[in-house]
């Protein structure tokens, strides 16, 4: 009777010992007696001084356009962009029938541009998304031709850029969010891939311009450095309203939009349209419109 109470009273001690739950000293004891540590506070003085880098190497393949100002300190960034064309650009020749009217030459319907803009695009930004922003663009002049040629004048960032561009050569001027809210949702998510942009219309004499310098020579513009230096140098942009937000334009480019005849591959003749739609009626010209771009590249600024 006394090994049956003594059995009850050892399976009930081993009972409440196995359903103990502390476990906060758990693996105390395989822990070497050098393992432990302390710790101590101590407070040290320390100074600091800004130092004027003045002379940073600039990353010539993004653009950064805008004003931050936070507790970091205060960043402000402009640029200058070149645009360049392929070797022996041309435009296509304008539409002219032979003298009886058999066949055809070239596709261009009449020798002018239907509407010229320089658009700046980029897909990232630092700051306030929903910041109001104001962006000015201007041609660059005849002193950025002489510097360019001298890499130092402009990879780094202490050159003063407000020398190669004079204030009557404004192109453009537009306000801007970085995050576009006249853009319905339905639209942006159908695009989201597409980088954002900053579109300005410019006067169409300037596109002539430029239509008319490749007329005059035989093959076109040579190369791309005949355009800078004889056709259009580039741009300067710079921010000259609103703060936080910094805008990475990754490319810019001038477009001039022309029209164009469908024609006959045989032949050459312009297509006439067979119904009337809201382009024209039955019996008019068949006609397009497509734009020519000239570009920024990762091979010259930015």
């Amino acid at each position: 009777m006394k090994a049956k109470c003594i059995g009850i009273l050892l399976v009930a001690f081993l009972t409440l010992i196995g359903c103990d739950s502390n476990t906060g000293t758990l693996g105390m004891d395989a822990l070497l007696e050098l393992s432990t540590q302390s710790g101590d506070a101590a407070i040290f003085n320390v100074t600091s001084r800004s130092v004027n880098a003045a002379n940073v190497y600039s990353k010539a393949n993004i653009g950064y356009l805008g004003k931050l100002n936070n507790e970091t300190g205060y960043f402000e960034s402009s640029f200058i962009g070149e645009l360049r064309c392929k070797d022996n650009f041309t435009f296509p020749d304008v539409y002219q029938e032979n003298a009886n009217g058999t066949g055809a030459t070239g596709i261009m319907a009449g020798d002018s541009v239907v509407s010229t803009r320089l658009v700046l695009y980029y897909s990232s930004w630092l700051g306030d998304s929903l910041n109001a922003c104001r962006m000015s663009v201007y041609e660059l002049n005849d002193e950025w031709l002489t510097d360019r040629i001298e890499p130092n004048h402009y990879r780094y960032s202490h050159f003063d850029a407000s020398k190669y561009y004079n204030a009557s050569d404004l192109l453009g001027r537009r306000a801007y969010t970085a995050y576009d809210v006249s853009v319905p949702d339905s639209v942006r998510q159908a695009t989201d891939d597409c980088e954002s942009c900053i579109a300005f219309r410019l006067d169409n004499a300037r596109g002539n311009e430029i239509l008319k310098a490749a007329r005059q020579l035989e093959n076109g513009f040579p190369d791309a450095e005949y355009f800078i230096n004889h056709v259009f140098k580039g741009i300067y942009a710079k921010n000259d309203f609103g703060d936080g937000l910094i805008l990475c334009i990754n490319r810019v480019d001038l477009q001039m939009q022309f029209r164009f005849h469908y024609v006959d591959e045989e032949t050459g003749l312009a297509l006439k349209k067979t119904t009337d739609d809201s382009h024209g009626k039955a019996g008019s010209d068949s006609l397009y419109s497509e734009r020519i771009v000239l570009a920024s590249t990762q091979n010259i600024l930015p």
